[in-house]
Parts: structure tokens; sequence; C-alpha cells
């Protein structure tokens, strides 16, 4: 005579491997981490145009502050420039991220437009990335006649990092005639995995993961190419107040990490979830036998839908309209 526990035992370890095996969870970035170009090691910043005396550009946010979990970097993007104009004139270009002007931070808009109604100075100073290349240029205003000399502070690697470099030649070592090139941290932005190492402006990497950076771009270019987010590199820094005979220490750094968020979760029949950042969707059922659920929820950006066994179904959008959808006669 069989054993009624053991029967209920079989039955559930069965159920439970049968769900283990139909189940599936995969994930994604939390946000998404926007691409920059890389420069080249010798940077052209002059422009060859003509001559004029308007001034004129518009900004914008720094990647789009209105897509939802796009990483927003440091700065303003140039939108339009006219030709000839004063911010022309500067060396500006359409696509430049203007970074501070006369040392104020411009992480918004707003900031450019109030720094140009309230200002009394006959000129401007601003630090402008473009592409990886961070450089400083003085505009007159409200008209210029004389065109700017852009001249390059350093190099930009907001991402990984979220650092400034500058390309320095340094000795090193008991022999003094020793030169060897390195990357000075010149700057620091919010969230950098370097503050977390204790890493601080003045600095100098020297290698990462013992392979010479031989310039600021190198290591940008190394970084972008080599490593992934969130991933641990051990980086030889060289300390702001250590002499030229002292050797570099080591750090390891975790690089900037954007995140993860759940993308799919599948437990046929019991559940299922699906989720996607470009575009923006997202849906998820339960008890789902295939062209049937018991309820069943999308989103496809602003627009919501609720399905219950397909026979009674609700949609809704941002404005809060709510429209009954009902159909006896769908199967």
């Amino acid at each position: 005579m069989k054993n009624p526990l053991i029967s209920v035992i079989c039955c559930f370890l069965l159920c439970t491997g049968f769900l283990f095996f139909n189940s599936c969870a995969s994930y994604t970035r939390k946000s998404i981490a926007p691409h920059i170009n890389l420069s080249p090691e010798n940077m052209q910043l002059t422009q060859d145009s003509e001559k004029g005396p308007d001034f004129g550009m518009e900004v914008e946010g720094n990647e789009s502050d209105t897509l939802d979990n796009l990483e927003v970097l440091p700065g303003v993007r140039i939108r339009s420039i006219e030709p000839s104009g004063a911010a022309e004139m500067g060396g500006l270009k359409r696509g430049d991220i203007i970074l501070s002007i006369n040392d104020i931070k411009t992480n918004h808009p707003d900031t450019v437009a109030t720094i140009c109604e309230t200002s009394k100075a006959d000129q401007f100073v601003f630090d402008v990335r473009r592409d990886t290349t961070v450089f400083e240029t003085t505009i007159e205003a409200p008209k210029s006649t004389k065109r700017a000399e852009p001249k390059e502070r350093y190099r930009a690697e907001p991402l990984k990092t979220r650092a400034g470099y500058r390309t320095e030649l340094v000795q090193m070592g008991m022999d003094n005639d020793k030169k060897v090139a390195v990357a000075r941290i010149v700057q620091l932005w919010p969230e950098s995995p370097l503050i977390k190492a204790g890493i601080e402006v003045g600095d100098a990497v020297v290698s990462v993961d013992n392979v010479p950076v031989e310039s600021a771009q190198g290591l940008i270019n190394r970084l972008a190419e080599n490593y992934q987010y969130g991933q641990e590199v051990t980086l030889s820094i060289l300390d702001k107040d250590a002499g030229n005979r002292s050797e570099p220490s080591t750090k390891k750094v975790i690089l900037w990490n954007p995140g993860r968020r759940l993308s799919r979760f599948n437990i046929w029949p019991l559940f299922m979830y699906e989720a996607r950042l470009n575009p923006d969707k997202e849906r998820f059922s339960i008890l789902n036998f295939w062209n049937i659920s018991l309820f069943s929820y999308e989103r496809d950006e602003g627009e919501r839908s609720y399905n219950f066994l397909k026979f009674i179904r609700f949609q809704s959008s941002n404005r809060g309209e709510l429209v009954d959808k009902t159909n006896s006669t769908e199967n």
C-alpha cells in the first residue's frame, strides 16, 4: 500500500522542479550610460570662418533629462550657435558641453541664462568639453571682433572614473633622468569612484593594471576600450605630495556602475514580467496560459492597459483618463 505522505512529497518535488526549469530571470543596467566620442591625442580647437559681431547660442541639458533612467552628465550642451557670433568667435561649436562660466558651474540651461542677464562683465571665461577634451576660452560680450584662441586645460573621462586628467612628465625612482608620462588628476566629479578609493585631485595615475598610461588621453582610451562598468581595476598612483624619488602606490578602484534593473522574470505559468528602457515599456501577467491569462498589465510609455481574463480591459494615460472596453463576445 502506498504511503500518502510519500506521494505528496513526490508531487511537490516534481512541481518545484518543473517551475525551476521553466523560470528565467535576466537583468539590464539600471540607467543608460551616455556615449561620448574619444578625442585624438592632438586636438585642433581653432577654426577658420569669417568674423562677425553678433552674439548668440542656445543650450540644453547635457544628454536628456526627459528620458527615464538616462544618466545626465555635468554641463549644458550647445544646441545651436549663430555663425560669426561672439560664441562662435570664442571657438565654440554646436554640441560642445559648457562646464562653467566665470567659475560658475553650468549644469542647467537656466544658469547660463541667469549669468547672461545679470553679469556686468565684459568677458566670460568658459570651461568647455568637446568629446573628451576640456578647454578654456574667453568670449567678449555682447559683441566680439577678435577671434579667441582656446587653450586646452585637461582631458575628461566623465563616465567610468568621472574625473579629468592632464598629461605630465615626472621624474621617478633613483634615476633623475628617467621621465615618465602620467595622467595628473585635475578634476573629480560627484560620485567619482576615485574618491571612494582615497585618490585626490593632484595625484597622478602612472599605470592601469601594470600597463603605463602614456598620456591623459591614453588612460581614457584604455578605460573606454578595455574595461566594463563596475569592473575592478588596479591603478598605480603617484601621490601629489610625494617627491621625485618616491615609488607609486597601488589602489583598487571599482569603476562607476550605472546599476542593474530586472528586465525579465518568468515562472511559467504562474508569473511573467518584462521591462525595457528604450523604448520605455513594461508588462506582466498572472496565470498566463498562452492566449489567456487571469490578469495582465502593459505599459507603453505613458499608456497603460489592464486585462482580466481578456474579457474586461481598461486603458489609462498620463492624463488620468480611464476607458472601459468590455467585450463580452471576445473569447
